[in-house]
């Protein structure tokens, strides 16, 4: 959806923005917005053209970050910004700042779910409790930036290029990423022992989907350290060699299953409720359907 507003509050009717903006600078103002959905992503490209005092809440239950396309925004809660930041809101944040006019951007939304799954999947030395807060975040990997910005203009423009959410999602998170807070410390033999320790751990919980900060705190081991630790060993993160290992043991079942067993019985037996979600995953590591499996 594309609109040119007069009153920037009005945003909020068409988002989950929680918005009391108040114009400073004299003249017409004019707030022209474009808000998009994706599957993954909620989108809100901005354009104010006169200079604002912005406070408000970020969407509640999702990760906000905004990516502004110059160097108009004045200044984040009293502080001034390099041209080389982005703005992590957190989630459901409160926010002050003060934009001048011509400030553009985009808003981008991920959904705490796939935030957190996205963070496994690619076994990066972030925890999801780091992203909570608000605050600036001053880049490092420029290319990511601009590869991002890229493609998300392109969604703007309705002609999305070959990246696509996944992408997008990780690229950000890279960027989140702060490569000196979130270090891992730990040295290989211990990285060893952790992967030892949480991989029976998961075994034990084979037929749960049991949380990788239940798994962390069973194992007396840090996230990061168990992300690095099964990304280096493995090529994927904790929760996705949980959920792999689940996956095997439903497929293991139903090449021996009887003719009165269903798939959703013995998939729900192993912790996935979600059936749509369980074939996908099933198909991406199998190459093949759950019912195709049944002997």
């Amino acid at each position: 959806m594309k609109a040119c507003l007069t009153d920037a509050n009005d945003i909020s009717k068409v988002s989950e923005w929680d918005l009391d903006f108040r114009q400073i600078e004299p003249g017409d103002l004019s707030v022209d917005i474009a808000v998009i959905q994706t599957k993954k992503l909620s989108l809100l490209d901005f354009d104010f053209s006169r200079k604002l005092h912005q406070t408000g809440v970020s969407p509640r239950d999702q990760y906000t970050i905004a990516l502004p396309y110059g160097d108009e925004l004045q200044d984040w809660e009293g502080a001034e910004i390099s041209s080389s930041s982005i703005v992590s809101f957190g989630m459901g944040n409160h926010f002050d700042c003060v934009s001048r006019g011509g400030f553009s951007g985009i808003t981008i939304s991920i959904k705490k779910c796939d935030i957190e799954n996205a963070i496994d999947d690619l076994g990066l030395n972030l925890s999801p409790g780091e992203l909570e807060s608000a605050g600036i975040v001053n880049l490092v990997r420029q290319s990511k930036y601009h590869r991002t910005r890229q493609a998300l203009s392109a969604i703007i423009r309705e002609s999305p290029l070959d990246l696509q959410d996944e992408d997008i999602v990780e690229n950000l998170l890279s960027m989140l990423q702060n490569d000196t807070t979130a270090r891992d410390k730990s040295n290989p033999r211990q990285r060893h022992r952790a992967v030892s320790i949480a991989s029976e751990i998961m075994v034990n919980h084979e037929e749960d989907n049991i949380p990788m900060t239940q798994v962390c705190q069973e194992a007396g081991v840090s996230l990061r350290c168990l992300q690095r630790g099964f990304k280096e060993r493995f090529g994927v993160g904790p929760k996705t060699y949980h959920k792999n290992l689940r996956l095997m043991r439903v497929r293991s079942e139903l090449l021996e299953a009887n003719p009165s067993s269903t798939v959703s019985d013995i998939a729900n037996a192993y912790g996935f409720w979600h059936m749509g979600q369980f074939a996908k995953d099933y198909r991406k590591l199998f190459n093949e359907l759950p019912s195709d499996s049944v002997g």
